[in-house]
């Protein structure tokens, strides 16, 4: 499974193609797209015969554009889900339903690398969908892990996922904010806390509050750390610079009495390029980091 077209860096604006299996997910962002669909279809499954292909629309750009793509969805259904294979991770992917093409493929090698921290640990996995990073943890020897997400129907997901991949995991349909806040008040902590929201910023009006938002789960998720334990903490926020997301943790940590010790910030997956042309498109933010209770020297 990969990303076969990722929009401006690959030249083909307002688009994107994910690859899982023999189905091709497309997704259109552009009116331009409207016409040529057909088009753009048969050179895919000319290049790989036997191919589905599954056309998705972004809702909230065909009402900004005030165009119609739901012809052109009926005309190339594809099959509603799949189970794909991501290094030792199983999946069942919700081609129709899920959130993006149904699989947060940018994510891979992130799961990989946080994976390598998380055995014989306990792993909070804040705001999970359907399970990808709590799962990949359990496979590499986690302790216990846990998924929260206020997404019942992702959650119904992730059980199935667990299931398939023989592993036990607890998810919660809770808000992450207040279970955050419950874990905190009652002393509670994980070694290994994943924060992966959904994007917050999506225009410039946004882009302000995302800050905050930004700022508070990040310091509710660095207090349920134990001492020396890892946080894996993501923005996929374009409009939020790396730069600007670093200052946010740092006052995060502030505030939450603890220094961070950053040891690795990574990006998307490789098959998400980004053109310097438009820096928007390195959208995702990864962090990972060592947290430490902060201490006065005396």
């Amino acid at each position: 499974c990969y990303r076969l077209v990722h929009g401006e860096a690959d030249g083909l604006s307002g688009l994107i193609i994910d690859k899982f299996a023999d189905v091709f997910v497309v997704e259109p962002y552009s009116a331009g797209y409207v016409e040529t669909m057909d088009w753009l279809v048969s050179s895919l499954q000319s290049l790989y015969p036997g191919s589905r292909i599954v056309v998705r629309p972004d809702e909230r750009t065909a009402v900004k554009e005030g165009v119609d793509f739901s012809k052109i969805a009926k005309n190339y259904p594809g099959p509603d889900s799949l189970e794909i294979k991501e290094n030792s991770l199983r999946m069942k992917v919700n081609l129709k339903t899920g959130h993006k093409t149904g699989f947060f493929l940018d994510q891979r090698e992130n799961r990989l690398t946080i994976s390598q921290y998380c055995h014989n640990k306990e792993v909070l996995d804040c705001f999970c969908y359907t399970g990808g990073f709590a799962i990949s943890a359990m496979l590499a020897g986690a302790r216990s892990a846990t998924g929260i997400d206020l997404d019942e129907d992702a959650l119904e997901t992730a059980e199935e996922n667990a299931r398939l991949n023989s592993v036990k995991v607890t998810f919660q349909h809770v808000n992450v904010f207040d279970h955050l806040r419950m874990m905190t008040s009652r002393g509670m902590q994980a070694d290994v806390v994943i924060l992966d929201p959904a994007k917050l910023a999506g225009c410039t009006e946004e882009i302000k509050r995302a800050h905050r938002t930004y700022g508070d789960i990040n310091r509710l998720g660095m207090q349920v750390v134990r001492p020396g334990g890892i946080l894996l903490t993501c923005s996929c926020s374009g409009l939020v610079s790396e730069r600007d997301f670093l200052s946010i943790l740092t006052r995060s940590a502030a505030e939450a009495g603890v220094v961070l010790q950053i040891f690795k910030i990574t990006g998307a997956s490789s098959d998400h390029p980004f053109s310097t042309v438009f820096p928007e498109g390195r959208y995702l933010k990864a962090v990972f980091a060592r947290v430490f209770p902060f201490t006065k020297s005396t």
